[in-house]
């Protein structure tokens, strides 16, 4: 199932490298990415958040994410409404690459973390 299969849009995203019948798959894929990336941040255990910046810098990029996705989210959430407005459309076009940016910064911050704790654990015995 597509969920933003209705965003079609004429105009190119920010970038110009989407042309409008790609746009939908990839704004799906940012969709979807940030949502994973959200789910991730969720999931992490209090013994990987015991760095007090660590954890500011994580919890920042995620507001800062999720600030940048509002409209590509709101848009995602509208496709069930016959309603949809062109407005709507073109604000989620518009945001998507500040989304896109802010989704691979907590991506990155969430891999440092990863590697971060792999290399902190002790060698099996």
């Amino acid at each position: 199932m597509t969920l933003l299969s209705g965003c079609m849009l004429s105009a190119k995203s920010a970038d110009h490298n989407h042309p409008p019948q790609s746009f939908a798959n990839y704004a799906e894929e940012v969709f979807r990415r940030q949502n994973h990336a959200t789910s991730q941040v969720m999931m992490l255990s209090v013994d990987e958040l015991d760095d007090k910046d660590a954890l500011e810098e994580l919890l920042s990029a995620e507001k800062s994410m999720h600030n940048a996705c509002e409209d590509l989210n709101a848009y995602a959430e509208s496709q069930n409404d016959a309603n949809t407005s062109l407005l709507l459309r073109a604000r989620a076009a518009k945001s998507i690459e500040q989304c896109n940016l802010a989704t691979k910064t907590l991506e990155t911050l969430l891999e440092d973390l990863d590697l971060a704790a792999v290399t902190s654990k002790p060698p099996s015995p």
